[in-house]
């Protein structure tokens, strides 16, 4: 299954501005590429809006929040 994760501010948040996605091969790595760029990028956490993990038809399949935590649908937390 492709998995992307969605990078996005809320400097993105224009109605055309879908942010950026990046392919990722698990939610463990998902988690660090949303940590790299808030790293590298200095965003601050009221910035933060991305982290979305989607499959290649756009379905919601995690979020990694902003401390790199990653969360199902439900909100339960996954282990990464």
């Amino acid at each position: 299954m492709t998995m992307l994760v969605r990078i996005k501010t809320r400097s993105d948040l224009d109605a055309n501005s879908v942010g950026f996605l990046v392919p990722v091969k698990d939610f463990t790595q998902a988690s660090e590429v949303v940590s790299k760029y808030i790293q590298d990028n200095s965003i601050p956490y009221e910035l933060w809006y991305g982290g979305r993990v989607v499959d290649d038809q756009d379905h919601h399949l995690a979020t990694v929040a902003f401390n790199g935590r990653v969360f199902n649908p439900k909100g339960d937390e996954i282990n990464v």
